[in-house]
């Protein structure tokens, strides 16, 4: 991925996937309490890596609020059923990362089986 990959993750399993992804692409990932119960939108948002443009970003957990931030980052319903357990989301940004500045690029669930 592009300059300014970073990787945010909540919780176990969300945890067990960054690394995979981590792995994947080479790139860091760092544990944020914002991403968990006391989700906070806002907090996230500050704490995204300063770029000028072409940033990568991958998001890693569940729950309406992971996917509601995805939304609010892509400024629209990119994810209209929210984000599974254990699913990634890639947001890209061609200029700063903010609220619908991102593009949704990929959605990755795991296997239902």
């Amino acid at each position: 991925m592009g300059a300014g990959a970073d990787l945010f993750i909540p919780l176990r399993r969300a945890r067990q996937t960054a690394q995979i992804i981590a792995d994947l692409f080479d790139i860091p990932f760092e544990i944020e309490p914002a991403l968990g119960d006391a989700f906070d939108p806002e907090t996230l948002l500050h704490l995204m890596p300063p770029v000028e443009e072409d940033a990568t970003i991958f998001l890693v957990g569940h729950a309406p609020s992971l996917g509601n931030f995805v939304n609010q980052l892509a400024g629209n319903d990119a994810l209209p059923t929210g984000m599974a357990k254990s699913s990634a989301a890639v947001v890209s940004f061609s200029e700063h990362i903010a609220f619908g500045k991102g593009r949704l690029i990929h959605y990755l669930a795991p296997d239902k089986d």
